[in-house]
């Protein structure tokens, strides 16, 4: 329409668009002026970053009040039904019990996705004790026996073995994952 304007810039949103205000003869907000004839709607997240805010708040109460442009048809009974539907679809339909298990941290993934493995500890039936017991027989079995597997014998994946960890040189429960019969290799996921 030809007319001088000046622009203030407050702040940019996530997208790097400029928020801000735009004002026609140095005084009239024009934003204001067009949420108040019910032309545009107010994104309550921007107005609230601007110094206008309230301003622009409050004409979109007049036009809504009065029923004006967008808000025509606008009934506040209506928009109060759908803001408690959408405060009850929030809720929680039932909270889960919380449950507290004593848990050792037996591996930590660190490369991605990252993972961790726990083995619980139920102090009812000893479970931690009974691990502890299983692994001194295992260490003291493969310090007293030579470790050496059944001649043509190869690990079948998904079978569960006795693997020498090389970090350590000491032996493990492990699952295997992978099998190479020509490389006479396995991959294995360490249990214990």
């Amino acid at each position: 329409m030809q007319r001088d304007v000046e622009v203030e810039f407050e702040s940019t949103d996530k997208t790097g668009g400029y928020v801000g205000s735009l004002y026609a003869n140095k005084t009239t907000n024009v934003g204001v002026e067009l949420v108040r004839a019910g032309l545009a709607s107010v994104h309550g997240f921007s107005a609230e970053q601007l110094s206008t805010g309230k301003a622009l708040m409050a004409a979109e109460e007049e036009a809504k009040k009065a029923r004006r442009g967008l808000w025509s048809s606008y009934d506040p009974a209506v928009e109060e039904a759908e803001k408690a539907v959408a405060a009850a679809s929030l809720q929680p339909a039932t909270a889960l019990p919380t449950s507290y298990q004593d848990v050792i941290v037996s591996h930590v993934r660190t490369t991605p996705p990252f993972a961790f493995y726990v083995q619980t500890l139920n102090a009812a039936n000893n479970q931690g004790q009974a691990l502890e017991k299983l692994m001194s027989e295992f260490a003291l079995h493969h310090k007293t026996t030579a470790a050496k597997a059944p001649v043509g014998w190869t690990p079948k994946p998904g079978e569960v073995v006795s693997a020498q960890f090389s970090e350590d040189g000491q032996w493990y429960r492990a699952r295997t994952k992978r099998v190479s019969g020509m490389r006479k290799e396995s991959e294995v996921l360490y249990i214990d």
